[in-house]
């Protein structure tokens, strides 16, 4: 798996329209202090997983920057792809 994660403080529109963020958190300040649950990784990993079987190189970035909220979530699911 060649998987690339990373953080980032834009938003972008596809994920905005993706169906990522929850219902109630609708604004600019709710999506920077969005922590992502277990489960929720959980989801994207599995996805992340099933991708890489066709493609070479995925990238994941978060942006949900406010304290160590992309980090963490980053690293959370890096430990999900590396030992699952």
């Amino acid at each position: 798996m060649n998987i690339h994660l990373g953080t980032c403080s834009w938003t972008d529109p596809t994920l905005l329209r993706s169906g990522f963020y929850p219902k109630g958190v609708n604004t600019p300040e709710d999506r920077l202090r969005y922590y992502s649950r277990r489960e929720e990784l959980k989801e994207w990993a599995e996805k992340i997983k099933r991708l890489s079987a066709i493609a070479r190189i995925i990238y994941g970035m978060f942006n949900n920057c406010q304290g160590n909220k992309a980090i963490m979530n980053a690293m959370d699911l890096r430990e999900m792809l590396l030992t699952g």
